[in-house]
């Protein structure tokens, strides 16, 4: 027996997840982005570190949403 109702509701969320993988992505970039900018002027070298290892994450992070 087919619900139409229940198919409307998994489109729906299907739609919606995909939205959400997209806001997702679009933070992680910006995230990237902002701290990539930051490490030449960071204030010391566990600062740079740390912001090129967030660089790193987010760059996964992006890559897997991606896939």
């Amino acid at each position: 027996m087919n619900n139409p109702q229940h198919a409307s509701n998994g489109a729906a969320y299907r739609e919606a997840m995909g939205q959400l993988l997209v806001l997702y992505t679009q933070v992680d970039r910006l995230i990237l982005q902002a701290c990539a900018e930051r490490i030449a002027t960071a204030p010391d070298e566990p600062a740079k570190l740390a912001l090129a290892k967030q660089v790193g994450d987010e760059s996964r992070h992006v890559a897997i949403q991606r896939d």
